[in-house]
């Protein structure tokens, strides 16, 4: 696969009044570019959710990230949003054919005001007692639960580094699509992502069965892409299951 320009980046530092500032901020974070990201700095919390307000009724294909004043802005472009949906529609069908329950959460705000910190993941998922999480208007990650696992999409790199703020709030795996090729997270006891050749999540689904499905996916069309895993997956799983019932 064909390597990707890094995007351009923009940076303000501007001292301006309180409102003056953020309508600045809010201007260019409607009109900028797709692919393009910019860092902003000296941003309140209160700056933070008075822009994501903004962002959730104006344009949501930008992606905000903060951490403690620095804001990253980021509109996503085309491929971004279609390497996301194929890597989250393969973990929904292979958490199908193995029958683990599941909810989808999306690209949901995950922040808390006494860390600073705040992010959207590309995609995001409850895999304990999702029952339970889907019953709730809203969440308060400050008492929540947060999402067990996050989907991160490397279409360019991000100016904010993003792993310490997962790893501060506790989400136990990332898969993290880069270029073509899955890499698989798994949060330790001490707080840090370290590689896995193996999902926690789906510890029966080998990662060479993944990363052959998302090749297929670029030489056949969606539909048939689709069939596809979930025919290799049952192939894979309906043996085991046969072995654990000692049939």
């Amino acid at each position: 696969m064909s390597a990707v320009a890094e995007p351009i980046i923009a940076s303000v530092q501007t001292p301006l009044p309180a409102p003056a500032f953020r309508e600045t901020v809010a201007e260019f974070m409607l009109t900028v570019a797709s692919n393009k990201r910019a860092m902003m700095m000296d941003i309140s919390w209160d700056d933070y959710r008075y822009l994501l307000d903004i962002r959730d009724a104006q344009r949501k294909g930008v992606r905000l990230t903060f951490d403690s004043g620095r804001l990253e802005i980021m509109s996503v472009s085309l491929r971004h949003e279609i390497w996301k949906k194929m890597i989250a529609r393969l973990f929904e069908m292979l958490a199908m054919a193995v029958d683990m329950p599941i909810l989808s959460t999306g690209n949901i705000t995950i922040s808390r005001e006494d860390l600073e910190q705040g992010f959207e993941p590309d995609e995001c998922y409850y895999t304990t007692d999702p029952d339970r999480i889907s019953s709730f208007d809203k969440l308060n990650f400050q008492i929540d639960p947060v999402p067990d696992l996050a989907i991160e999409i490397e279409y360019s790199r991000n100016i904010i580094a993003r792993l310490p703020l997962y790893a501060a709030l506790g989400i136990r795996e990332i898969w993290r699509f880069d270029r073509g090729q899955l890499v698989i997270l798994v949060l330790n006891s001490n707080r840090e992502y370290q590689t896995s050749a193996a999902s926690m999540i789906l510890p029966m689904i080998p990662l060479s069965l993944m990363q052959d499905l998302i090749r297929r996916s670029g030489e056949i069309n969606e539909t048939e892409w689709r069939r596809e895993v979930l025919a290799k997956t049952e192939a894979l799983v309906n043996p085991l299951r046969l072995l654990e019932s000692g049939a």
